[in-house]
């Protein structure tokens, strides 16, 4: 909601702005750049500077294009529907569509105009021109604390990560049902998504300084969500209760409080893998169904250790 209502705002400011430039500048139709403005503005930086090329390449193409078909044809309404086909197929094929409309703005004035003047197709092409660089300017120097926002959205993933795991090692302890661990990782996951959502948005604002901690933390923690995905789908192939069950879950819940910031990874691991050594020791079960529970068991120690590399990737890079 917040983003939504700083976005309106830009909007608004772009608008008035762009208007204000344009009389200045004593342009013929000055409300279009300030209309301009604000289909231009974004939600956030990244998409800015990719709309602020589309919308200027496709402009140039469209002015460029319109004005052969009109010097052939004429100043006709039906040479401005038969202008549109090759622009709109060249804008897609140039993977520019999000100048289409704008573009067509700006022709639709030099159809009115009705003959040709360098200085009138000038103009044209200055009012996007105001409006992107207007658009662009605001979303670049309007305040943002995308950092400290990247920062809690961070902590926020920590947090349903820990939820997630606690719920699997409460599942393997016997202490927890299949449809309470499904429902529970469903409505979490719910949780996760949006918070993503907003993180990537944040991110987005980030155009200078992508490689920054909080946006690599954040990836490696949709790397994690991605194995404990697999952990809840193998949970729900477990066929029968098992000894080793109750140790991984054990392990599980001892794992849920070292999910934060500092790098407690590496003893993890060694837990881990001092655990899957000793299970590999052990004789192999007597009953198929026992070594197929046995099987999914080790595989989701696989998964754990993955979850544990994706921790120690970060902290090599940080």
């Amino acid at each position: 909601m917040k983003r939504i209502i700083h976005t309106v705002l830009k909007m608004t400011i772009a608008s008035i702005l762009a208007t204000l430039i344009a009389q200045a500048f004593q342009l013929e139709g000055a409300i279009t750049a300030g209309i301009l403005a604000v289909l231009s503005i974004q939600l956030t930086r990244t998409d800015s500077f990719n709309l602020a090329f589309s919308r200027l390449s496709s402009s140039v193409i469209a002015i460029v294009l319109s004005l052969i078909f009109f010097t052939l044809f004429g100043y006709e309404l039906w040479v401005f529907f038969l202008f549109t086909l090759p622009f709109i197929m060249i804008a897609f094929t140039l993977k520019l569509s999000a100048g289409i409309v704008p573009a067509l703005v700006l022709v639709s004035q030099l159809l009115n105009h009705q003959q040709f003047e360098f200085t009138f197709t000038l103009a044209v092409f200055a009012l996007m021109l105001i409006a992107v660089m207007v658009a662009l300017l605001i979303n670049i120097i309007y305040p943002t604390n995308t950092k400290k926002a990247l920062m809690v959205y961070s902590e926020s993933l920590d947090d349903i990560l820990k939820s997630m795991l606690d719920n699997i090692g409460t599942f393997l302890l016997h202490t927890g049902t299949l449809e309470t661990l499904n429902a529970a990782h469903e409505s979490l996951s719910s949780n996760w998504f949006d918070t993503i959502e907003e993180a990537q948005l944040i991110e987005k604002d980030l155009y200078f300084n992508k490689n920054i901690i909080a946006a690599d933390y954040i990836h490696m923690r949709k790397k994690q969500k991605d194995r404990i995905d697999t952990i809840i789908n193998l949970a729900n192939n477990l066929k029968k209760k098992h000894p080793y069950s109750k140790a991984i879950g054990s392990y599980i819940m001892a794992l849920t409080y070292d999910i934060g910031k500092a790098n407690k990874a590496t003893l993890q691991q060694e837990t881990l893998h001092t655990l899957l050594n000793h299970y590999r020791n052990k004789p192999l079960p007597s009953t198929r169904e026992a070594f197929e529970t046995r099987a999914v068991l080790y595989q989701m120690m696989f998964e754990l250790d993955g979850i544990l590399n994706a921790k120690l990737a970060f902290h090599q890079t940080h």
